[in-house]
């Protein structure tokens, strides 16, 4: 998924500078140890989203975590670093939803339980 020639590499450079901006302006440290909630809302055009939940939860966890594989991810830039927590093992609570919407995408929020 971080490959340079991998289809989702838009998705997660996108994914990974919306989480710099998000570090920029929320007072949020990436955290180390504590556990965490993740929740992701997939927005579908007629409610039906492309892929099923365990991927769409599994693909945002990693993108997020700073526990990544030891590859070379300069082709992301600057935004190869950003992350929110160090390792997915600290997501303790899931919420998942797929509202209907225009537009494909998907809302992630993140917090320290």
């Amino acid at each position: 998924m971080f490959g340079q020639s991998h289809p989702h590499r838009p998705r997660v450079l996108e994914l990974l500078q919306a989480t710099q901006g998000a570090l920029r302006t929320a007072a949020w440290n990436p955290v180390e140890k504590e556990p965490l909630g993740l929740e992701v809302v997939v927005v579908a055009p007629g409610a039906s989203p492309p892929s099923d939940a365990t991927n769409f939860l599994g693909g945002v966890a990693d993108v997020l975590q700073a526990n990544r594989i030891n590859a070379d991810l300069s082709h992301l830039g600057e935004a190869a670093s950003a992350s929110l927590y160090h390792d997915d093992r600290q997501i303790q609570e899931v919420w998942y939803s797929v509202e209907a919407g225009d537009e494909p995408g998907y809302r992630v929020r993140v917090w320290l339980l």
